[in-house]
């Protein structure tokens, strides 16, 4: 009997640190809209910086980001980003998150901005329009149909108030045990 009285206080105990407000304990969490915003910006700046023919352009992309959940003191449900940290190296399992997925197209009123610094996805994007561009101009010439690019990252705080997007390496698994997020980009070549 005593030995099921503590099971249930050990079972109630985690029910309860599971349904707290987030402490952060396992790793930062950053605000969705705050993300969603940073990853905007990026593409609007990979996008804006273009050079050499033919031009690879951006047409839309899907963001699927791991949030955590956890009750406010009101009692309303708060979800973020968990991301890693640089200096101690926690974050967020996977097994503690749900899915946000959000489709994105730019459009003709999206401004083109030139971003003087960047977080980590518009370097990669540059990066992969100016492979394929060389690709496309080898021979022999081929059509290009579709143009889809998937980058995995981690949310990786820097310091208390910076973050970077840091691309995963598959050579490097030491974040997959993190919540990591998806982006893919879809382009299209105009000649």
């Amino acid at each position: 009997l005593m030995l099921r009285k503590r099971l249930i206080l050990v079972l109630v105990l985690l029910i309860l640190s599971l349904l707290s407000p987030l402490a952060h304990a396992d790793g930062p969490a950053f605000g969705v809209d705050e993300i969603v915003e940073a990853i905007k910006l990026e593409v609007m700046g990979a996008q804006a910086i273009e050079s050499g023919s033919p031009k690879v352009q951006i047409d839309r992309f899907n963001l699927t980001l791991k949030v955590v959940a956890a009750k406010t003191s009101q009692g309303d449900i708060e979800f973020e980003v968990p991301g890693i940290d640089a200096v101690t190296g926690q974050g967020f399992s996977t097994s503690a998150t749900h899915n946000i997925s959000i489709g994105m197209s730019l459009s003709e009123e999206t401004p083109v901005t030139v971003l003087s610094s960047n977080l980590g996805i518009l370097p990669a994007i540059q990066n992969i329009k100016t492979t394929l561009r060389s690709a496309f101009n080898a021979p022999p010439p081929f059509k290009v149909t579709t143009l889809d690019f998937t980058l995995e990252f981690a949310v990786v705080r820097t310091d208390k108030q910076r973050y970077l997007f840091e691309i995963i390496e598959t050579h490097k698994l030491n974040y997959k045990a993190f919540a990591t997020h998806t982006i893919v980009i879809h382009m299209s070549v105009v000649e």
